[in-house]
């Protein structure tokens, strides 16, 4: 937006197009090719037609590629990348007004729309910033307005009357980032395109044209003289903007188990991803790090204060012995321009700033600590937690696969605790972190998603693109990440290792 051009986005484009995920990375992929950017490996069109190709059979996108039913938020976010291409290509046109379609037929007669079985904000988000995005207008469209409420109407009925408005993921729940960020991101996208400033995801600022999708650019081009897209849909009968929730709390398809959402960063490798656990490391990973970011424990805070200060008295002290040694050195070249500089009278001179400089080095500031507030919670409940890879057992036995002995119990229990004390608030997050270190099982995890526990991964190669960490409580699976489902007492946690993808 800033007319910039940085090589991270480049390495960043060609490292992960087709590589980080199973949908996802070909359409943020295609979002970075559509600001300039370029791929080694794959260009604009071959990346819109893997989209295409990996269309489900009613005609739109979901997590695991050319499976039966589209999913919302899927094909929400791949109808946005999409958007540019509407006008001059054919193909996308044709996939999209069936996409479109598809998402009116998806829409509840509350005029909202589910994410994974639950109604949530983050999915009317997506469709209002897909729609957006493509010159349709939800506060008019009448395919997407259901018993007089519009798009907008819903959105606005999960804001909540606190005094900084934000917004919940579910009607009655709480201030929720991941609702808040989207709502307010899908309000700029409809503005923007009312004022004829571009889809939100051709990053330019207002008053700028947006560069062609493809065309690299280094600057801000000029502003427009006129709107560069249609604040109305290419035709009132075939639009092409349905586009549900992106990924987010809830409706994240990464949720789709309820595996894991966006909470408060932990213990990170390299990669920004969240360690717990000090066991024995996956293949390829590298371990780091034993206090969460953001966070400080007791000790570690003790210790940052008792540096801070004994940095403080260092520099005071560093400072002062320079001024002793140049009032002597002053000193003396007084002696010797007056004709007092006999070896006496420096020899005293030198005498007392050494001993000046002595005392300040032993009596000079002491470092001071303040003692941390340690809060203690009193536990407040009891759950169960269960690890289990039984699939993953099988699928080793099956396809004979090497290099797992050490990785995964031939019972396919990696762990099973009857008696967990919880606090009040306490996720499932919370609960697998505490348990996994205090076992030495490895737990990783990127934003709250889990995608690795005791060195099995989700996508490995070993297991297949649609292997990964479900979790379920009380033997249902949540709509919210592990870092948003709070625990109440005798709660059931299990987390399962699939191989494929399980329908729910």
């Amino acid at each position: 937006a800033v007319g910039q051009n940085r090589d991270y986005v480049t390495q960043a484009t060609n490292s992960t197009i087709s590589e980080s995920g199973i949908m996802m990375s070909w359409i943020y992929g295609l979002h970075l090719l559509n600001n300039g950017y370029t791929n080694t490996k794959y260009s604009v069109n071959k990346v819109i037609d893997e989209l295409l190709d990996k269309r489900t059979k009613d005609g739109g996108w979901a997590l695991a590629p050319k499976g039966p039913n589209a999913d919302v938020d899927i094909t929400a976010m791949a109808l946005q990348a999409l958007a540019p291409y509407y006008k001059s290509n054919n193909k996308v046109k044709t996939a999209v007004d069936v996409a479109v379609d598809r998402l009116s037929v998806l829409q509840m007669s509350t005029g909202g729309f589910k994410g994974y079985g639950v109604e949530n904000a983050e999915s009317t988000a997506q469709v209002i910033t897909a729609l957006s995005s493509l010159g349709i207008n939800a506060l008019t469209d009448q395919r997407f307005i259901k018993n007089n409420n519009t798009l907008i109407d819903v959105l606005l009925s999960y804001q909540l009357a606190d005094t900084d408005r934000s917004f919940c993921h579910i009607q009655g729940g709480g201030s929720d980032n991941a609702a808040t960020v989207q709502a307010m991101y899908s309000l700029i996208s409809i503005w923007r395109m009312t004022k004829g400033y571009g889809p939100l995801y051709i990053v330019s600022s207002p008053g700028m044209t947006p560069p062609p999708p493809g065309e690299n650019t280094t600057s801000p081009t000029k502003p427009a003289t006129k709107p560069t897209v249609s604040t109305n849909p290419t035709t009132t009968a075939k639009p092409t903007d349905n586009l549900p929730a992106q990924t987010s709390s809830g409706s994240n398809p990464a949720n789709t188990s309820g595996v894991s959402n966006p909470s408060r960063p932990t213990v990170t490798n390299e990669a920004g991803e969240i360690v717990e656990g000090m066991g024995q490391a996956a293949p390829d990973e590298t371990l780091q790090g034993e206090t969460l970011q953001g966070e400080t424990s007791p000790q570690t805070e003790k210790q940052e204060n008792t540096e801070s200060a004994g940095t403080r008295s260092g520099a005071y002290k560093k400072w002062v012995c320079l001024a002793i040694v140049l009032l002597a050195l002053g000193g003396g070249l007084v002696l010797m321009l007056t004709g007092k500089g006999n070896k006496k009278n420096l020899f005293v001179l030198l005498l007392t700033a050494a001993v000046l400089i002595g005392l300040v080095l032993i009596t000079g500031p002491k470092a001071t600590t303040t003692k941390p507030a340690i809060i203690t919670t009193q536990a407040t409940g009891s759950v169960s937690i269960d690890i289990q890879c039984n699939e993953a057992v099988e699928h080793i036995r099956t396809n004979d696969v090497k290099g797992y002995e050490n990785i995964v119990p031939q019972d396919g229990v990696i762990l099973s605790l009857d008696d967990v004390r919880v606090q009040d608030d306490e996720t499932v997050l919370d609960v697998i972190k505490k348990v996994t270190k205090d076992k030495k099982i490895i737990l990783i995890a990127t934003d709250g998603y889990v995608s690795n526990i005791g060195g099995l991964v989700e996508r490995a190669k070993d297991f297949g693109p649609e292997s990964g960490w479900l979790y379920s409580v009380n033997g249902e699976f949540p709509s919210l990440g592990v870092s948003q489902y709070k625990l109440k007492n005798g709660d059931q946690i299990e987390f399962k290792f699939v191989t494929k993808r399980t329908e729910f």
